[in-house]
């Protein structure tokens, strides 16, 4: 499988102990196995290999048996699985900072991240509980719907992960866990709040609505104006339409099924 960088740590940690590199390879293993196990039950791919380099030239790198085929991720499958993993990567990077300065810097980093993501919920455990597991199944649906080596199989393994991860839901609605369904129902809020900013955001760009050129195709108007941004290229090319942007299409684009009728050989 072809390397690639998902997620850095930048500090100035120094391996220079014996104790101190046993210190942080026992994090990297515990954080590895959380993103193993958190992918894996998503279906999603995790690199076979994370390697962790450190100013001072020395590296730690876990490695896990490869599956069977070349994984391909597009570069919106890579953010994707970056946001899945940051929360438990956060921690990873807390476990091992040796300076004050640093510790103070992951602690900034970790608290925005949070607020950015759980908003009011920082401090509610159970409800953060129940974001957490909704935006993780928000994400992995993004992730196979962008997956053009799939094609229509990604439908099945959506419904899937719909009818394994759906039992938690039920869980909570039959033991009446308000603070997990307060949760869903507060993620399910923000990203509709999301849209609904960025909507408003690409409406007031004059130059998308009417624009005096060539047309840019939705690909471009994603990467200029909103590269953040976590979508499918579907629902993403229908909030460009429900703005009145018009776009070209270019690769991936939704098609009108057009049936084919049988001629009447009568």
């Amino acid at each position: 499988m072809t390397r690639e960088v998902i997620l850095r740590y930048k500090g100035r940690i120094e391996l220079s102990s014996p104790g101190e590199r046993s210190r942080v390879e026992s994090a990297g293993a515990k954080f590895f196995d959380a993103a193993q196990h958190l992918c894996a039950s998503l279906a999603v791919a995790l690199p076979s290999t994370i390697e962790f380099n450190f100013p001072n030239g020395d590296s730690i790198i876990f490695c896990r048996q490869q599956s069977n085929g070349v994984v391909h991720l597009t570069e919106r499958q890579k953010q994707i699985v970056h946001e899945l993993l940051m929360p438990r990567f956060l921690e990873f990077c807390e476990s091992i900072v040796s300076t004050e300065a640093d510790r103070e810097k992951i602690k900034k980093n970790k608290e925005t991240w949070e607020r950015a993501f759980f908003g009011k919920l920082t401090n509610k455990k159970a409800q953060r509980a129940g974001a957490e597991f909704l935006r993780g199944l928000q994400l992995a649906e993004l992730y196979h719907k962008e997956n053009p080596g799939r094609g229509s199989q990604a439908l099945p393994v959506i419904a899937q992960l719909r009818t394994v991860h759906g039992s938690a839901l039920f869980e909570a609605l039959i033991e009446n866990n308000t603070e997990f369904v307060q949760g869903i129902l507060e993620q399910m809020r923000r990203s509709q709040s999301e849209r609904q900013e960025l909507k408003k955001r690409l409406i007031e760009i004059d130059e998308l609505r009417h624009p005096t050129g060539p047309l840019p195709t939705w690909k471009e108007i994603w990467q200029k104006y909103c590269p953040d941004h976590i979508d499918s290229a579907q629902d993403f090319q229908k909030l460009l339409r429900e703005c009145g942007i018009p776009f070209a299409p270019v690769g991936e684009f939704d098609r009108k099924r057009v049936q084919n009728r049988k001629k009447n050989t009568r």
